[in-house]
This record gives C-alpha cells, sequence and structure tokens, in this order.
C-alpha cells in the first residue's frame, strides 16, 4: 500500500509561499506538470486494481468458506443418521447454517459500501475534470461525502450483525461490556 502512494509523493510538494492578505508565509501544496498522469496511475493502481483484487478476495474467500461448511454440514448429518435414529439430526448443522448466512451477510456489506469510490476513483481517471478543483468539484466532493458515510456504515454495522446473528460474540459481547452473563 505505501509503494502506491508512491506517485501521489511525487506529484505533490508542500512549499512554503508568502500570503499577502495575511502577511505571512504558510505551507502551501504545490502540484506538478504531471499531476494529473500521477493521480491517473495512483487511482488505477491503489482504488481500482486493489480494491477490484479486494472484492474478488472476499468473494473468492466467502465461496471457499461457504462450501467447506456445507460439507461439514453434510458429513455431520451422515455420521449422525449412521450413529442415531434419524429423528434426531434435526439441530445437526445449524450452527453452520448460522455462520454462512453471517460470513455472507458480512461479505455483501463490505461490497456494496465500497464498490461505490472504486467507480468514483475510475471515473476520476476517465474524466480529468472530475475531481475536488475541476469543474464538477461540487458533486465530487457530495459524492465522496456519501461515500465516506457508506464506509462509516460499514465499519459500524457489523457490531450489529454479530450481535444478531453470533450467540457466542452476544455472551462475550455481554459479560465484558454490561458485566453479565447471556445463556
Amino acid at each position: 500500500m505505501i509503494i502506491s502512494l508512491v506517485p501521489f509523493y511525487l506529484g505533490n510538494r508542500l512549499v512554503w509561499t508568502f500570503d499577502p492578505s495575511r502577511n505571512s508565509t504558510i505551507l502551501h501544496i504545490s502540484y506538478s506538470g504531471d499531476r494529473q498522469l500521477l493521480e491517473a496511475i495512483l487511482f488505477l493502481l491503489s482504488g481500482v486494481t486493489l480494491s477490484c483484487f479486494s472484492f474478488v478476495l472476499v468473494i473468492c474467500c466467502t465461496i471457499v468458506l461457504v462450501v467447506k461448511l456445507n460439507s461439514k454440514k453434510k458429513w455431520r448429518r451422515t455420521t449422525a443418521v449412521r450413529g442415531a435414529n434419524s429423528t434426531t439430526t434435526g439441530g445437526v448443522g445449524t450452527q453452520d447454517e448460522k455462520v454462512v448466512k453471517m460470513v455472507t451477510f458480512i461479505a455483501a456489506i463490505y461490497i456494496v459500501c465500497f464498490v461505490p469510490p472504486t467507480f468514483l476513483l475510475f471515473f476520476t481517471v476517465i474524466n480529468p475534470d472530475f475531481r475536488f478543483d475541476g469543474k464538477y468539484g461540487g458533486i465530487y466532493r457530495l459524492l465522496w461525502s456519501v461515500q465516506l458515510s457508506l464506509e462509516a456504515l460499514n465499519s459500524s454495522v457489523n457490531l450489529f450483525v454479530y450481535l444478531r446473528m453470533s450467540s457466542k460474540f452476544q455472551q462475550v459481547f455481554a459479560s465484558t461490556f454490561l458485566n453479565k452473563e447471556v445463556k
């Protein structure tokens, strides 16, 4: 991640400039002539490529986890049927089903909340006027403020998903923060 920010630091510099309205010298950001090219490289590399890679990785890992948990559930049911009466196998695999639902839901929330900035960064590469100080600066700032709200939502909603879907998390949360035992 640090290496992906090198183009940004090559194109932007902090310089001291005199501000006559304040009658003082202030630290100011100075952009190089290759600013648009360097930002395009940065946005494509860190914003689009790494984001798409993380989406693919999350989807693949979720699929592998779901497949493994489903095969584990089937194995448990077949061994439970062989070992006991088939009427006692009703609860076998319910915990695995809950885990599959929770992991899939968490992955879906992540992807839904982080796909829009990928599109915003890609659009910034395509249209150089779509930037903070560009022709469409107002809409740029509006969309990014909505995006930051989505990122905050993603970070905060996971707690409630775990509280709702994981009984073990509920127990640990209650004993840690509420100082009581939950059964």
